[in-house]
């Protein structure tokens, strides 16, 4: 009788790659920031939407050099190809702020 070695798998780590520092890193690493269409046609810039929610994406570092960079450039707005209202860069700068709270905290 012949045994079949299991061979190890490792799974693998989908990448993406920052919109303003271009280094690749793990997607749980970055914000996710979408495109989403509503049925009215009006575009709605989603931020870190679930893995599910289709449209126009683009990922960006969880760092204020990064956020802050992408909002000067207007780099944002080039990669989702819509104009970005202040409303979405305001909660993108305090999403930042959130976990950094959370860790002077623990």
């Amino acid at each position: 009788m012949v045994q079949k070695h299991k061979q190890n798998h490792t799974k693998k780590v989908s990448t993406r790659q920052c919109i303003s520092c271009r280094t690749p890193l793990p997607r749980t690493n970055l914000i996710r920031l979408t495109k989403v269409s509503n049925s009215s046609q009006t575009k709605l810039v989603v931020i870190n939407p679930n893995k599910y929610q289709f449209g126009r994406s683009a990922y960006i570092c969880n760092s204020t050099e990064c956020i802050n960079k992408a909002i000067k450039e207007k780099k944002i707005a080039k990669m989702l190809r819509t104009p970005i209202d202040n409303s979405i860069i305001i909660n993108l700068q305090s999403s930042l702020i959130t976990p950094l709270l959370k860790e002077v905290s623990a």
